[in-house]
């Protein structure tokens, strides 16, 4: 029994290792790559100087169409240039938020660079989607902003980049009162068919436990 434990447990190690996890490999001007925190409301995470990144939900299979306000490659400077789009339900995910928030008012631009092991689906930008998606797609743990002006001011001096890489997204955001952020979702690698293997060889062997 003692033996039959043991290769459980390392078949359970080893599908740890094949965990769909997307990850930021990049960061660049003034970004910064930060784990989850407590809270994400206004005045609690802020920086005027720091554009913060973060990973979110990881390696899950939507279980709806989710709709985007932006797909790229593309430059977003405007509510209007927004393209929209949809991911469909199915696809596995992984879910990254960029977040700035500031106690100043001065409209000076801070601008940052992050880049994904994984290509980018889309991204959400507007308060309605972005307060919509955090049960599901949000850091379990960690509770998000309150605020009537959530998301970037595009009809303002707010930017956003995707890449022609597909993996990566600049954003140019303005010190101001308001939090902004955008959530980043992006594909998830698909476990390694050794690791499915092994799941259906632990299920087995603890099946024929069950049995004995």
């Amino acid at each position: 029994m003692k033996r039959t434990n043991m290769i459980v447990a390392g078949m359970s190690l080893c599908l740890m290792a094949h965990h769909s996890q997307a990850d930021i490999i990049g960061v660049g001007g003034n970004g910064q790559l930060v784990s989850p925190p407590m809270s994400l409301d206004v005045g609690v995470f802020e920086s005027a100087t720091t554009i913060f990144a973060l990973n979110e939900r990881q390696g899950i299979s939507l279980p709806y169409d989710l709709a985007v306000d932006a797909t790229g490659p593309g430059s977003f400077a405007s509510m209007a240039s927004l393209n929209g789009g949809v991911i469909a339900a199915g696809t596995l995910i992984s879910s990254h938020l960029i977040h700035m928030d500031t106690d100043l008012n001065v409209h000076g631009l801070v601008e940052a660079t992050f880049t994904f092991d994984q290509p980018i689906l889309g991204i959400i930008v507007t308060r309605a989607r972005l307060d919509a998606s955090d049960v599901d797609l949000g850091f379990a743990t960690t509770l998000y902003p309150l605020s009537a002006f959530r998301g970037p001011e595009l009809n303002a001096m707010d930017r956003i980049v995707l890449g022609e890489d597909g993996h990566s997204i600049w954003v140019s955001l303005q010190q101001t009162v308001e939090v902004d952020e955008i959530r980043v979702i992006t594909a998830a690698p698909i476990p390694a068919p050794g690791a499915i293997s092994m799941l259906g060889l632990s299920g087995l062997i603890a099946g024929r436990r069950r049995r004995r």
